[in-house]
């Protein structure tokens, strides 16, 4: 990984590890958020307050188009009912495509679950409180503990932006847990002021091809809120817009999948770090089939927590069919996150 192109596509599985949810998780958190209930004088009983004022917000606004607070109701309701049984809140939304009720409904409520659960994360810095930086003893038994031996080995402060533009982070969460991890334990490891470690992560290519909620303020940029901030309804109808569903997502135009693809294409690592493997989203990383370059040459190392070994035989397919990879270069591991920086530590380092 060190001083090669290395893309590290990121999945729910490696946030777990810092505690976030994965996607069934995700998904029992929105069904409780958009449980709506009301008393007999049509007081909130049950369901998330802070999202249903953001409804009634849209609704005054005049946004979505056309959509009336009972037909948002409505629309909340058949996403409870239905998730259960859905393969991910995103497909969900992607399946009702042209429902702009349902797509309002289900980005608020990601948003709302996204933020909420970064609060309790073992990234959450409490800004009011008496230490403002991250405790990086809590990170052992994590990846990201490996993942910064491995970025600061044998690299000098001076250094530090030519290592961190050898690598492309593709993450496929709506949390901001590894800027925020990068952002504090840089300045814990060099000493470096907070402007100098965000003038380093955001000179780095890091792309969330499904967006996520809302910059972080030292991006400076607007519509920024704090790592597991506690939103309100104006804040809520701000980030909702910062979601986008797998067709926003792979419009040339108004996403970065083009780059993402290059990126792809221009790999010497590739590491996958909790990744489910969904075809969708194997389409939006990769190229058309054969324009690969150094395609046979490329390492891949995934973790495949918990994946029958058919099914990993079937992910091998998929990558020697769609990055041209040589089957012997391909480590799939039955392994945490954790678990495949520590295993496979000398290949990752060299």
């Amino acid at each position: 990984m060190v001083g090669n192109n290395t893309v590290i596509v990121i999945g729910a599985g490696a946030s777990k590890e810092a505690n976030l949810p994965t996607g069934v998780e995700l998904k029992q958190r929105i069904i409780n958020i958009l449980n709506f209930d009301f008393d007999i004088t049509r007081l909130l009983k049950s369901g998330d307050p802070r999202v249903y004022e953001a409804l009634r917000l849209m609704v005054r606004q005049g946004t979505p188009e056309s959509s009336s607070m009972s037909q948002l109701i409505e629309a909340a309701l058949r996403i409870r009912d239905a998730l259960p049984v859905a393969m991910s809140i995103d497909s969900f939304i992607e399946n009702h495509k042209g429902n702009k009720a349902i797509e309002t409904c289900g980005k608020l409520s990601i948003v709302r679950s996204i933020l909420e659960a970064e609060r309790k994360s073992l990234l959450f810095v409490d800004a009011g409180g008496a230490s403002r930086t991250l405790d990086l003893h809590g990170f052992k038994n994590t990846w990201f503990e490996p993942f910064l031996q491995l970025l600061t080995e044998r690299c000098v402060a001076e250094k530090l932006k030519d290592r961190l533009s050898n690598i492309r982070l593709i993450i496929f969460n709506y949390d901001r847990c590894v800027e925020q991890f990068l952002y504090h334990a840089l300045q814990i490891y060099y000493g470096i002021s907070p402007g100098e470690a965000g003038e380093l992560i955001c000179g780095m290519e890091i792309y969330h091809p499904y967006g996520k909620v809302g910059e972080l303020p030292w991006y400076g940029k607007k519509d920024a809120i704090e790592f597991g901030a506690e939103p309100d309804a104006k804040d809520l109808v701000k980030l909702a817009n910062k979601i986008k569903t797998y067709t926003e997502g792979t419009n040339p135009e108004s996403s970065d999948i083009l780059k993402i693809r290059e990126g792809m294409k221009d790999a010497d690592f590739v590491i996958f770090l909790g990744y489910a493997f969904h075809i969708q989203n194997l389409d939006l990383i990769y190229p058309a089939e054969g324009k690969h370059i150094n395609a046979g040459n490329v390492c891949y190392f995934a973790t495949a927590k918990s994946i029958s070994s058919h099914d990993r035989g079937v992910v091998v397919k998929e990558l020697v069919k769609r990055g041209g990879a040589n089957r012997e270069n391909i480590i799939l591991v039955d392994n945490t996150c954790f678990e495949l920086f520590r295993k496979h530590w000398r290949s990752l380092s060299i």
